[in-house]
């Protein structure tokens, strides 16, 4: 039998070595020339969004790039599921994105699906995966880039790393090499059979179906990007969770419930960089031509006394219905909000 004492002490002197070859890692790193990166890449996001290399970095001077593998990897899933708990404590330092090679169509899917809130954008159609070293021909790799914009506007490759089990981006591996029998065979999944079930889905009727998971975002349209905001946080007491230019006049504006943070009213402003002229016109004639969504509320009352107070616009003050009490308010644009307090 080892003696305890003795091998604490060798744990103790290999962690020490550990931390000396981890900062002498930085230091190199750091040491390694900064590459300047052109701006002029163009990456596409949702609802037709595009933007810069430069546009991602939302004003700040750095940026971490996440270069995830796409929706048919189980590891780069896992990997982002790691990141999505810390993205605001990320965001607080740096501008954090990840960019995939699937379509935004397909990245907007798969991020709803895991409850993902942090930006992702389509590098489809451009070279910066194999610029930035994280692809071979065929071959893609997973990693993280991190960028950094210096005082004249130039842009420099800061650092990179790749990802795989045991690095410092997954806790996964090292929680499971403290296990008797370390990882053994285990691999990532996307889902495990002993999940627990959220709801009952004996209804569906499709198996495909079962991949629905949460409603995530609902878009209300807008003619004024910051005159909305200003409405929603400051009347209505909504939160904001995102705000990044996505191109000429066209911003990524989101806000929420202070405790129902992952279901987001995307503020849209009809454009014709991204709709067309006909398509901006079309849109712009339907805000406030129908009942945009329902607002659970304990006190319909008060709440249309305290939002009364604020300026707020109700179309109808609370009446008592079969489900319960409802009253009708409007944005600034006309569209209808259903408040409703439901009978227990």
């Amino acid at each position: 039998m080892p003696d305890k004492q003795a091998v604490e002490q060798d744990l103790l002197s290999a962690y020490n070595d550990l931390q000396k070859a981890r900062e002498r890692m930085v230091e190199l790193q750091r040491q390694m020339p900064h590459e300047a990166v052109p701006a002029t890449y163009i990456f596409r996001g949702p609802n037709g969004a595009e933007a810069t290399l430069e546009d991602l970095f939302e004003g700040r001077r750095d940026l971490i790039v996440i270069h995830n593998m796409g929706a048919s990897c189980a590891y780069c899933a896992m990997w982002a599921d790691g990141f999505n708990g810390v993205w605001p404590h990320l965001r607080d330092r740096a501008a954090f994105v990840v960019v995939s090679p699937d379509a935004p169509e397909t990245q907007a899917r798969f991020a709803a699906s895991r409850g993902w809130r942090f930006p992702m954008w389509s590098s489809q159609g451009t070279t910066f995966r194999a610029d930035m070293g994280f692809q071979q021909d065929d071959e893609m790799l997973p990693g993280v880039s991190i960028f950094h914009r210096e005082a004249d506007g130039a842009i420099t490759h800061y650092a990179q790393s790749p990802f795989g089990p045991g690095d410092d981006f997954c806790v996964t591996y090292s929680l499971f090499d403290l296990l008797p029998g370390g990882t053994g065979d285990w691999e990532p999944r996307f889902t495990y059979d002993h999940t627990p079930a959220k709801a009952d889905r004996s209804s569906f009727h499709h198996e495909e179906l079962r991949t629905l998971k949460a409603l995530s975002h609902v878009t209300v349209l807008v003619s004024d990007y910051d005159e909305a905001l200003a409405f929603y946080t400051e009347k209505l007491g909504f939160v904001k969770r995102d705000d990044m230019a996505m191109g000429p006049d066209t911003r990524w504006l989101t806000v929420s419930l202070p405790d129902q943070p992952d279901l987001k009213i995307v503020l849209q402003k009809p454009v014709p960089a991204m709709h067309g002229e006909e398509g901006a016109a079309d849109m712009l004639s339907r805000i406030g031509k129908a009942t945009t969504c329902v607002i659970a509320t304990d006190d319909c009352q008060g709440d249309y006394e305290r939002l009364s107070a604020r300026g707020v616009a109700f179309v109808s003050p609370p009446q008592a219905q079969s489900y319960g009490i409802e009253a009708l308010f409007t944005d600034l644009y006309g569209n209808v909000y259903d408040l409703v307090q439901s009978v227990e």
